[in-house]
């Protein structure tokens, strides 16, 4: 989230560790050998040798088991196919940051935390990012209590440029410094059954994608965390400008998430990028109340978006209504 967005919301409204430095899992089909630490700081782990019990595990064809707590940089950059996929299950163990490289990769079962920036980053395809609990991070901007403003803005789970066929489901995300969930630059993303609360950013953010569909989330906000006063908004659709991207924002939706206690619920932020708009975006079904200002607001350039049987303790409001159709919503 740039500067100049984060301008406009302040006016709109973590067993010691096993092992040091950098992870790879590069050859997950094969058994992972002791580390060594050297002096830059990152882990050379050899691909052929069979691994001490403490050490993360291979217990089936593409399939590895953590059994350590992991300090660094966890990185998968090996690729599994549509019948055979990678499967790195983290079995309850702490990690500071996992980057996904590879495609059709299964990331399950983690804890994350104290990760400076994204927590996890998912640069694949084909990727499925679940039941991992995702928490204290995005240090930069702080760590408990978040404040800093002028820090990158990280994500707890993020899907980043060009990723598609990305599914996020059913991980706990909170407490972090910056965004919980979010899609930039990607495309064909479901984000569905996490439960978001906290997050001093918004809750789950889709930038500049398409294909985007957000659905049967928990989000929540106690007023823990305030940025420039005020509490996260829950979900945002946002067209920030990046370079070789252009305007993508397209084709997303949010369906059935259950939103309470936020700044606001769902909100359409104007484009960045000279001719952006909100196109075929779909808002339906979602259960908005205790919001300090408005349920769902569009502040967009709209072309055939549809607001539908949503119901809130706020009205909606559309800055402008053109291209817009509001159908049976109720505010109660």
């Amino acid at each position: 989230m740039n500067k100049r967005n984060l301008q406009t919301i302040g006016a709109l409204v973590v067993g010691a560790s096993l092992m040091i430095g950098m992870v790879v899992i590069s050859r997950v089909s094969q058994a992972v050998s002791a580390v060594t630490p050297i002096t830059n700081n990152t882990t050379t782990i050899p691909t052929a040798a069979k691994p001490p019990t403490e050490q993360a595990t291979s217990t089936a064809k593409n399939s590895v088991l953590l059994t350590a707590n992991v300090t660094g940089t966890y990185i998968i950059n090996q690729s599994g196919t549509t019948s055979d996929p990678v499967v790195i299950d983290g079995n309850g163990f702490t990690v500071q940051c996992i980057k996904v490289t590879g495609s059709y990769v299964t990331v399950r079962n983690f804890f994350v935390e104290n990760c400076n920036s994204h927590a996890i980053l998912v640069l694949g395809n084909n990727v499925n990012v679940e039941n991992n609990t995702v928490r204290y991070n995005i240090t930069e901007n702080g760590k408990v209590n978040c404040g800093t403003l002028n820090g990158g803005w990280g994500s707890g789970i993020k899907a980043e440029k060009g990723s598609h066929g990305v599914t996020i489901q059913g991980n706990t995300v909170y407490e972090n410094c910056g965004e919980g969930i979010a899609a930039t630059m990607s495309y064909n993303v479901i984000i569905e059954n996490n439960t978001v609360w906290d997050n001093f950013s918004v809750g789950i953010y889709v930038d500049n994608s398409y294909n985007v569909t957000v659905r049967n989330n928990e989000i929540y906000c106690t007023g823990i965390y305030l940025r420039a006063g005020r509490r996260p908004i829950g979900i945002a659709f946002g067209e920030e400008l990046y370079k070789d991207w252009g305007s993508q924002r397209h084709d997303n939706s949010a369906i059935n998430n259950h939103i309470n206690g936020c700044d606001m619920g769902i909100v359409s932020w104007d484009s960045d990028t000279p001719d952006g708009r909100e196109i075929r975006l779909l808002i339906e079904g979602n259960r908005i109340f205790n919001t300090i200002g408005r349920s769902i607001e569009l502040n967009t350039v709209n072309e055939d978006v549809l607001i539908r049987d949503n119901v809130s303790d706020r009205p909606v409001y559309v800055r402008k209504p053109e291209g817009v159709t509001l159908i049976g919503n109720i505010e109660q």
